[in-house]
């Protein structure tokens, strides 16, 4: 039976990498939307057929007309925080299901309070949804009575694009976590880490700054798994770290001002520059009784990531495995297949230590 996938801003830096891992599967139809459909190269399909339309997210009847007769949308236009739901709304309309690698909880607000019947999965992108599902594998499960404490370090070397620059200075501005809050005896605890600048972290390249932030997928993973503690810290390169600690201050309209977004794309790309685009996330999980287990997830840049996740999560939309209702992709999908579709593809190494640190010996290496 074949499946019909449309993928709106299909030309990105994730939608096109979406749009290949969707063509290499059998029997999928793509219907890729753009702005420009002479400037977009068809990514080659063995099984499936692919069109390309135009289409402006932000025109109404357009973005129905896209959405109608297809399985499944996946939301790869930016930058998300201006979009919200409408492209959930337009999908759910037109009888389809959606999967939108950004979207966080008023999102999901405002789609519960609309959405009848269907299916809508958020925060399918890297950070959040990777991020939860990594946390989600570390943390091995709930464990009723047995005190655990995570910290955890997530970041890399990669560029921006302009509509993730534009959604992470959005991010600064409150409602997706608490910078300097942790996660302990089952709740948020605000100011109770401080950045630590100039920092040597382990698995981590040269001298960084770690950021603390609760995110709210944090949060909510670490209520689910039953953890005691969770101090998660965002790694960045000398050049951003400076250039956010400069606009975190300024309102959300100076924010989206273009010459701020090109501050950060040009920060990102001086710390980048003449190296391999990567991400790292480290989780040192403790028990009561000292034991400790590091899992580490190193994989390609963000786009990559993140578009992976996007993929993942649209498949298992496709194959019945996610419920109607409004769900975040860390939440519904299953964390260990995540991360061995990433390993398999070669996206991602996992390396799960045991030892007295997050020094400790490397050993089986792509194991989860």
């Amino acid at each position: 039976m074949t499946r019909r996938v449309a993928v709106l801003g299909a030309s990105g830096g994730v939608g096109a990498r979406v749009a290949r891992l969707l063509a290499a599967q059998p029997r999928t139809d793509l219907r890729l939307g753009v702005r420009r459909p002479e400037a977009m190269p068809v990514p080659a399909s063995a099984d499936g057929r692919v069109e390309v339309v135009a289409v402006d997210a932000r025109d109404d009847i357009a973005l129905s007309r896209f959405c109608a007769g297809v399985d499944v949308v996946v939301a790869c236009a930016g930058p998300s925080w201006s979009l919200l739901d409408r492209v959930a709304r337009a999908a759910a309309a037109a009888g389809a299901a959606s999967v939108d690698p950004a979207g966080d909880d008023a999102v999901r607000a405002s789609l519960s309070r609309s959405l009848v019947s269907g299916c809508a999965v958020l925060s399918a992108g890297r950070l959040p949804g990777l991020s939860g599902l990594a946390l989600r594998c570390a943390a091995g499960g709930r464990r009723p009575g047995v005190r655990r404490s995570v910290l955890v370090h997530a970041g890399g070397c990669d560029r921006f694009t302009w509509a993730g620059a534009s959604d992470f200075l959005a991010a600064l501005t409150g409602g997706h976590g608490e910078p300097n809050a942790m996660w302990r005896g089952g709740r948020a605890v605000s100011g109770a880490l401080s950045p630590r600048r100039e920092a040597v972290v382990p698995f981590f390249d040269g001298v960084v700054t770690a950021l603390p932030f609760l995110g709210n997928e944090t949060a909510r993973v670490a209520g689910a798994e039953g953890l005691d503690e969770v101090a998660w810290y965002n790694v960045f390169g000398a050049r951003v770290a400076s250039y956010l600690s400069r606009v975190a201050s300024l309102p959300r309209d100076a924010l989206a001002d273009d010459t701020v977004v090109e501050g950060l794309l040009e920060a990102a790309a001086l710390d980048a520059f003449g190296r391999t685009p990567h991400h790292t996330f480290t989780f040192e999980v403790r028990d009561a009784g000292e034991k400790v287990r590091v899992l580490v997830l190193r994989g390609d840049g963000a786009n990559e990531l993140t578009a992976a996740v996007a993929a993942a999560t649209t498949e298992a939309v496709l194959a019945g495995a996610v419920p109607d209702g409004v769900h975040f992709a860390a939440e519904v999908l299953d964390p260990e297949a995540v991360l061995t579709e990433l390993v398999r593809r070669r996206m991602a190494s996992v390396v799960d230590v045991s030892g007295d640190s997050a020094q400790s010996e490397l050993v089986e290496e792509g194991a989860l």
